[in-house]
């Protein structure tokens, strides 16, 4: 019997919201969507950001005694152990899958200790909720239901797929491109085919060998187990699937991102590229960074997972180009989490302690622009301009002669750089009420 006042969310970010409000009041939600869609995984992520444990059972894999626990006499009397896989203290959530598609006899004990937090003389430790997830009524699935009274001790939410939210999530979870790119420009995508099935394929792609990469044949095969026919044929046909070669993908941002300033191999294939006017290459290649280099939320993970460094990145525009050199950089500008790569100097550093015409910091400087470490100069032009924008005492700082004498040196220091960056930096600053 469908709920029709049940409030209906995407799996995203505004659901692991409302999962937060229902744990602070420890009160058991019931979450109601197809299979695959990633019920348990949203689950898992809001313990993640709460800092607490998660615990999911599948209820089709246990038996009453799973739950209820083994009978044994003590002292006269029936007693049930308490079943090892269930919390024991802390604080956590814990999940339980396939409620109404469980045998009557397994679901009874469950929404006890769903909704009563206690199943004889277990009791769910105070700093742990409860959640249950269950298949919709009425359609393709052999479901048992829920009875309306049980229902209503529940926060209940009726959950979908989006490809909006999942296209967040799937960027940073490393989903093969060719996937993301269908996900973007397929309204039908999740249709027929759920997000777990697509993260599967994508696994798929990605553990393949370099011989059966290349077998176009193969492919349609593997893929053909998890896929209908007709979406194997737009996958296989997608761009990003026509550059697997024979010895890797020549164009995944990851391996350009993290390896540049290790792996010889990596600049190497560049510099082919560049000598013998393969272009096309070299603009692929910058159209897959680009819009990594620009999303705040790309760099500070590829920071945190060590897959981006100060090194690799100037590595990898030292390498390029000219006009593909300044298009990563402008991205990168735009970026305030590039701010982080910025190599052992920070604007309030360098402009507010001491005299800094003669400080380490102008020695940096100058070498960057004798260098024409341009990145550097830009990140550190625009992380100058952040800083003064949102600092509390801006008023104060326009009239601290100081500020103003290194903010005049800094512009000698870098008056070699090309016009349109300086002329953007020190428009800036005026604007600010830091230049005369």
């Amino acid at each position: 019997m469908e709920t029709k006042w049940m409030v209906s969310l995407p799996v995203g970010a505004r659901l692991v919201r409302l999962l937060k409000a229902a744990y602070q009041a420890r009160l058991p939600v019931l979450l109601e969507g197809a299979t695959g869609i990633g019920k348990s995984e949203i689950l898992q992520e809001t313990a993640r950001q709460l800092g607490i444990g998660c615990c999911v059972l599948d209820l089709s894999l246990l038996e009453p005694p799973d739950l209820v626990g083994l009978p044994q006499i003590q002292d006269g009397r029936t007693v049930y152990a308490a079943p090892a896989i269930l919390p024991q203290d802390g604080a956590g959530v814990l999940m339980l899958e396939e409620l109404n598609r469980a045998e009557r006899y397994m679901q009874q004990p469950a929404l006890q200790l769903l909704t009563a937090r206690k199943l004889h003389s277990y009791a769910l430790p105070e700093g742990w909720s409860t959640c249950a997830a269950i298949n919709p009524e009425g359609e393709d699935y052999h479901v048992t239901p829920l009875d309306p009274a049980l229902r209503a001790r529940f926060l209940q939410v009726r959950v979908y797929a989006d490809r909006t939210h999942w296209l967040a999530w799937a960027v940073d979870a490393g989903i093969h491109r060719a996937i993301l790119g269908m996900a973007r420009d397929h309204d039908r995508f999740f249709e027929t085919v759920p997000p777990r099935t697509w993260t599967y394929a994508s696994r798929l792609l990605a553990g393949l060998s370099p011989m059966d990469r290349a077998d176009r044949s193969f492919l349609a095969e593997l893929l053909g187990g998890y896929l209908p026919p007709s979406w194997v044929d737009v996958l296989l046909a997608r761009p990003e699937m026509q550059h697997i070669g024979s010895e890797e993908d020549l164009f995944d941002p990851d391996l350009w991102l993290a390896s540049a300033d290790k792996d010889p191999a990596v600049l190497a294939r560049l510099a082919g590229w560049i000598d013998v006017g393969k272009t096309d290459q070299v603009d692929e290649l910058c159209q897959r960074l680009r819009p990594l280099l620009q999303a705040p939320a790309e760099i500070t993970l590829r920071l945190d997972q060590k897959r981006l460094s100060s090194s690799s990145i100037h590595s990898l525009l030292q390498a390029l180009p000219g006009d593909s050199r300044e298009s990563l950089q402008e991205a990168l500008f735009k970026n305030p989490s590039a701010f982080a790569l910025l190599p052992s100097l920070y604007p309030p550093d360098a402009l507010l302690e001491g005299n800094f015409k003669t400080s380490s910091a102008a020695k940096t400087l100058r070498a960057w622009v004798k260098e024409r470490h341009d990145h550097w100069l830009g990140l550190f032009f625009r992380a100058t301009i952040a800083f003064f924008r949102h600092h509390e005492k801006l008023q104060m700082l326009r009239k601290n002669n100081s500020v103003r004498l290194a903010l005049r040196d800094l512009l000698e220091i870098c008056k070699a750089l090309p016009e349109r960056m300086l002329h953007s930096f020190a428009k800036d600053l005026k604007d600010l009420g830091l230049l005369g």
